[in-house]
């Protein structure tokens, strides 16, 4: 069954959905087909139900009357050839569901034990080296020169092989808010998982509003420059109003459209690793649209193919070797109450066969250069470096004079990362020495397989305040890593302040621990905490509490937890060598 994760802008928080109810797909054979499909779709939304839409690059030379590229049946795989492949998919749910329920479900749980969990590097190559790019773009540029168009959004493709969980990736990326239009969807018909990070938005359809807005996004900055550099870009300029025009003028041909407006031109964004040049573009019409009206005129995005558009488009299909499918395409999500949302799935993995296949592009004009060009291919792939695992190393964090747990605390350590405990000892009493001789504060010492050694150290934290528990993005799955303290045993979320803690659980929905230590639990005026066996980490002050049968090991239900919380908050507390006991003011289920 198929799943998916939503999160666009327009929503308070992401949707969840699994064990879809339908799904149908559209061939490339006619627009009438594409037609039919469109209809398709509104008339579940307008049943009340959740359609995700999954439109290739190629639905836009469907509906433009370009050629189809039909390569005789023998040609290699990756070359152009299309002949019935389905280009668009509709996946219906009757709900969204909780993230608990999502995590839950008997297909999501297949998919991440498919998965490594430790971490595992991915080297993504490129299709094409930088001199063919660059005779590429010179090939462009000889196009416009010849007045055959005006600008052209070259672009090629990264591959690797894919190992790391989607879910992980997916979770992480929404923690650190990597793109606007994000969604993660796994389409079990075609067996592909796609991944989009997109910072775009197509457009939006609000039949309440009566409004189609769109903000094509043209012109891209390194983040480590000053953006006043790209809002003062004559090239990226040009480009963009180039975009606004073309999708003014498309939005004008819809049939009941009223009024078309721009505002703001030219904004300028903030993305993790880049500056973006975008601008938005309303239309207000009067009579009843259809999605296929908006989509017939629209699609594909004039940011990704160019202007003129058909010229361009028919171009395109000349000088990239392979084609685009979803990425430059669009996923959209069709609401029950009336709204439906596109984004332009640029910055988009699509996950096939274990091979993960990423494209990237750039607006190509008279006045490019190719250098730069290439440059920019390269800052639109620094996503991908969150797939790149650091070096293991071995983690412990104690305070600087606690003499009674550091002793344990380096034990562990040599245990783990099987280096001499008096080369620890003596490291660590020369840290202290040279750097921690006035106030505690809290040490923080990690050892790598190969021996180096690290330090850093601050003020011990407060956990004075009103401190509140939350439940983690998603569940974990134990591994060989679970009970040892490392860099790889999983990721906690950024908490948004000190007094904000995370709880985590396992995928049998069992209770693990919080981010900072161990949980313990009071039933029946008897405390508890989770067994090593549910991927709780051995930590000290749990160890030398349950042998000192001030608590014992007993599991507790995720659910069963919430209803203790809810009823007892007084009766959880996180305990760890660091700060002792940590009471607990509130549950904050999200």
């Amino acid at each position: 069954m198929s799943y998916a994760i939503i999160q666009y802008p327009q929503m308070d928080k992401p949707l969840y959905f699994v064990d879809s109810i339908d799904s149908f797909c559209c061939e490339f054979s006619d627009a009438h087909s594409f037609q039919y499909f469109c209809e398709k779709a509104e008339k579940y939304q307008s049943q009340g139900l959740y359609v995700i839409m999954l439109l290739d690059y190629e639905v836009g030379e469907l509906l433009n009357g370009i050629e189809l590229n039909n390569q005789h049946s023998s040609a290699p795989q990756g070359e152009k050839q299309h002949g019935n492949r389905p280009i668009a998919h509709c996946i219906v749910y009757d709900e969204a569901v909780s993230k608990y329920e999502f995590y839950q479900n008997k297909t999501v749980k297949k998919t991440r034990k498919n998965y490594q969990q430790e971490g595992t590097d991915h080297h993504f190559e490129w299709t094409q080296s930088d001199a063919q790019l660059k005779e590429s773009i010179e090939m462009v540029k000889s196009y416009i020169s010849e007045g055959y168009t005006y600008q052209v959004n070259f672009t090629t493709r990264l591959q690797s092989q894919w190992k790391v969980c989607p879910f992980t990736f997916f979770e992480h990326a929404l923690e650190r808010k990597d793109g606007e239009y994000m969604s993660y969807i796994f389409d079990d018909k075609h067996h592909r998982h796609i991944i989009s990070l997109s910072p775009e938005l197509f457009f939006t359809l609000d039949e309440v509003k009566n409004t189609i807005v769109t903000s094509p996004m043209k012109g891209t900055l390194s983040k480590n420059k000053e953006p006043q550099l790209l809002r003062d870009s004559i090239k990226d300029r040009a480009e963009n109003v180039m975009i606004v025009d073309l999708l003014r003028n498309d939005l004008s041909k819809i049939s009941g459209v009223k009024s078309v407006h721009v505002d703001p031109l030219f904004e300028v964004k903030s993305y993790p690793t880049i500056w973006q040049m975008i601008s938005t573009i309303t239309a207000k019409y009067s009579n009843q649209v259809s999605l296929y009206d908006v989509l017939n005129q629209l699609f594909p995005c004039g940011s990704i193919t160019g202007a003129p558009k058909y010229s361009t488009m028919n171009f395109i299909k000349q000088i990239e070797p392979i084609h685009r499918g979803i990425y430059c395409g669009s996923i959209g999500i069709l609401l029950p109450k009336g709204e439906s949302i596109f984004n332009v799935a640029i910055r988009t993995l699509e996950i096939k066969d274990d091979t993960a296949t990423y494209g990237v592009g750039a607006g190509i004009t008279i006045n490019s250069n190719a250098d730069a060009e290439v440059e920019e291919f390269k800052d639109k792939t620094k996503v991908l470096d969150q797939l790149k695992l650091s070096p293991l190393y071995y983690i412990e964090t104690f305070k600087s004079d606690d003499v009674e747990n550091i002793p344990l605390h380096i034990d562990r350590l040599e245990r783990s990362s099987k280096v001499n405990q008096d080369v620890l000892l003596n490291r660590l009493k020369k840290q202290l020495e040279e750097h921690l001789t006035d106030d505690a504060h809290t040490v923080r010492m990690t050892v790598t397989n190969s021996g180096n050694i690290d330090f850093d150290h601050r003020l011990l934290p407060s956990i004075d305040g009103e401190n509140t528990i939350r439940f983690s993005t998603l569940p974990i799955l134990k591994s060989s890593l679970t009970s040892i303290k490392t860099n790889r045993r999983y990721r906690f979320p950024q908490r948004s302040n000190e007094q904000n803690y995370y709880v985590y659980y396992n995928e049998e929905g069992m209770i693990v621990e919080c981010d900072i230590g161990n949980i313990i639990y009071c039933i029946n005026d008897v405390w508890y905490t989770p067994s090593i066996e549910a991927g709780a980490l051995p930590g000290i002050q749990r160890q030398k509490m349950l042998e000192q049968h001030s608590i014992f090991v007993k599991d507790i239900h995720v659910n069963e937890f919430i209803d203790l919380a809810i009823s007892q908050i007084n009766n959880i507390k996180i305990i760890n060598s660091l700060r002792g006991t940590v009471n607990l003011h509130h549950i904050k289920i999200d």
